[in-house]
């Protein structure tokens, strides 16, 4: 009896050794391919990315990525808050408004198209008019932009403007301490 409970007690070690030797590789293979789509949106390789990302999708249950929102959300992250000085928080709290803007019925219903947008025929985002949206964004613009894919906003839903002057109720304010520059992001509870 006593190899009895010995024999079952090792198969259940063994088992459970097997299920997180399994769940390592698929988060090494998970990490490979978010580091995949990484690379491909810092040398502006599109293909290889969209590839990158159909593996990572196939192979997980979580969150699945789409390229394309990493490639423009990125883009615009480098384009707006890109410099070195300005705080991970910042590009969060940018491409938060982005997220926010895609989940409210007045806006665009892809990120693309909420940062290429016009209302009014003005474009939404100025690095869309000036064309700045086309430059490759550095490696920490696109985790940073990643991290919010992945994890949602880091505003309420109702934070849905971002710039230079106050346009609803202001939830959070960054002041620049080399521009001297001020980026406000406000709450708009009334859009139609």
């Amino acid at each position: 009896m006593k190899h009895f409970y010995l024999i079952i007690s090792v198969v259940v070690i063994l088992l459970i050794v097997s299920v997180c030797v399994k769940c390592t590789h698929v988060d090494r293979d998970s990490a490979y391919y978010i580091d995949k789509m990484v690379e491909a949106t810092v040398y502006g390789k599109y293909r290889a990315g969209v590839r990158a990302s159909k593996r990572y999708n196939s192979m997980t249950d979580s969150y699945k990525i789409d390229f394309d929102d990493i490639y423009w959300l990125s883009r615009l992250v480098y384009a707006e808050v890109g410099a070195d000085w300005m705080p991970d928080e910042l590009q969060h709290q940018v491409a938060s408004v982005v997220l926010n803007r895609v989940a409210h019925d007045y806006y665009a219903d892809t990120v693309k198209d909420v940062i290429f947008e016009k209302i009014n025929g003005v474009y939404q985002y100025q690095p869309a008019r000036s064309g700045s949206i086309k430059r490759n964004p550095n490696e920490r613009a696109v985790r940073n932009a990643l991290y919010v894919l992945i994890n949602g906003s880091v505003f309420d839903d109702s934070v849905l403007t971002q710039g230079p002057y106050i346009y609803g109720d202001i939830h959070a304010v960054y002041r620049d301490p080399i521009l001297g520059s001020v980026i406000y992001f406000c709450e708009i509870s009334t859009l139609q």
